[in-house]
């Protein structure tokens, strides 16, 4: 996997740190995912790769649709408490 480092200011680290704090992960996690939004905006995804997304998610909505609401978000607390427990917070 390919490296990038970067020098920041206090008035850009601060910021980071503080949002990585709240997210539960590192400062080079949230930097990987504002350039992964910042990246996909700029460069979107191609025609196929939409279409497969597209069809993804038609099947995730059909599927879900038979869930109750309270389920889904309970899966969903759960997930994230799992991603945080991860990220060491």
């Amino acid at each position: 996997m390919p490296t990038l480092q970067i020098q920041l200011d206090a008035q850009e680290w601060e910021p980071l740190k503080e949002l990585a704090a709240r997210l539960g992960c590192t400062e080079a996690d949230v930097a990987r995912r504002l350039l992964r939004q910042v990246l996909m905006r700029v460069s979107p995804p191609s025609a196929e790769w939409q279409q497969r997304w597209d069809a993804l998610l038609q099947q995730v909505h059909q599927y879900t649709a038979r869930i109750p609401p309270e389920e889904v978000e309970a899966d969903i607390t759960a997930a994230f408490e799992e991603y945080r427990r991860e990220c060491g917070s």
